[in-house]
């Protein structure tokens, strides 16, 4: 046992939220998608029931929310005009619990920018969100 050793004894911390997150989890939800793949370099990955995976985006974790950004963005069709609206490319989810077997997450509320150039203002649209749970 060299003497450097005994002066800095082994990291037996606690892993992190972001260790916790990182890896593969599978969606108990009806969707196109079965798991989504969260890497430790900050990939955003899903793969479909069909077993194709495909890189959306990236995420971090930010003050307990889990930020996925979308590498690309998407459009709705608005049901009233008929136009095609982007989506937002970032989503952010409030982190409930992330353990070893389980990730709960709830979708945190929108925040919306508006005003004009000499009056700027910012809202933060509260809306109801169940949990989701993903398992592992």
């Amino acid at each position: 046992m060299n003497r450097f050793s005994l002066l800095c004894p082994p990291n037996r911390s606690k892993p992190t939220q972001a260790q916790y997150i990182a890896g593969t989890w599978t969606n108990p939800n009806p969707s196109p998608y079965k798991t989504f793949t969260l890497t430790p370099d900050g990939a955003f990955l899903r793969t479909s029931t069909n077993g194709i995976t495909e890189d959306v985006g990236t995420w971090r974790i930010e003050a307990k929310l889990l930020i996925l950004r979308l590498a690309h963005t998407n459009y709705a069709t608005s049901r009233w005009s008929g136009k095609k609206l982007p989506l937002p490319l970032e989503t952010r989810y409030h982190i409930i619990r992330a353990d070893a077997h389980d990730l709960v997450l709830t979708q945190a509320p929108p925040i919306t920018l508006y005003g004009s150039d000499d009056q700027p203002s910012v809202s933060f649209t509260v809306a109801g969100g169940d949990e989701t749970r993903f398992h592992r």
